[in-house]
């Protein structure tokens, strides 16, 4: 259950941006605000088909993905649009942030 620090290039808003590990920069992840302010953080590829999530939209408490516009609710992960098998589920991690910035625990730590 390891906490890995992230660098992010400038603030972290509902715009998503892509964040890479101190320890491993190869490695990264994708953080966020939703609607309400809260920090999430997830894998950096759309579960459809791969694309950035980078450069999806967030409504609220979902991500949008921009390329097949596949929406996934950021506090479970679920597809709400258009759903299906083909959809599969949003990568979740915890995710924190403090005075030394922003930390990740990777779901498969857990």
């Amino acid at each position: 259950m390891t906490w890995h620090g992230l660098e992010v290039d400038g603030p972290v808003g509902t715009a998503p941006v892509v964040a890479r590990f101190t320890e491993d920069p190869e490695r990264r992840v994708v953080v966020l605000r939703d609607g309400n302010g809260v920090l999430h953080a997830t894998e950096p590829g759309c579960p459809h088909l791969g694309h950035p999530l980078s450069m999806g939209q967030v409504d609220g408490d979902v991500l949008e993905c921009d390329h097949h516009a596949y929406r996934y609710r950021l506090t479970d992960g679920v597809c709400v649009q258009p759903g299906g098998p083909l959809a599969g589920e949003l990568v979740l991690h915890e995710v924190r942030e403090g005075r030394d910035g922003i930390e990740v625990r990777l779901s498969s730590d857990a």
